[in-house]
């Protein structure tokens, strides 16, 4: 009798495995789809926002001072000579962005 019960339990193993299998491979596809519309949405957002800070930061500190941008969400922004490292950050704070002196890299 022993030996039935475990042959049951395996056959039933095998149904569950029949009857899950495709929806356990359906549901990866699907959140494997979401997940790359994510990523393209993300990127898509990250571009317009690099490109923004880019664009205004020429306009306010003219072009080459911000290094880096192309690789992330990172930049160092090189400041021209006289202009206040602290000015730019309190400004930066106002405007949502979190920036962080060069100095606290020392």
């Amino acid at each position: 009798m022993g030996g039935d019960s475990r042959s049951q339990g395996r056959t039933l193993e095998r149904v569950v495995e029949r009857v899950h299998g495709p929806f356990i491979a359906s549901l990866t596809c699907w959140v494997i789809r979401r997940f790359d519309r994510h990523l393209r949405r993300m990127r898509e957002n990250y571009r317009a926002r690099r490109d923004v800070l880019a664009a205004e930061t020429e306009n306010a500190f003219g072009p080459g001072r911000l290094q880096g941008l192309a690789a992330g969400c990172h930049a160092v922004l090189r400041l021209p000579d006289g202009a206040s490292e602290s000015a730019v950050v309190a400004t930066a704070a106002t405007m949502g962005l979190m920036v962080r002196p060069s100095a606290q890299d020392c």
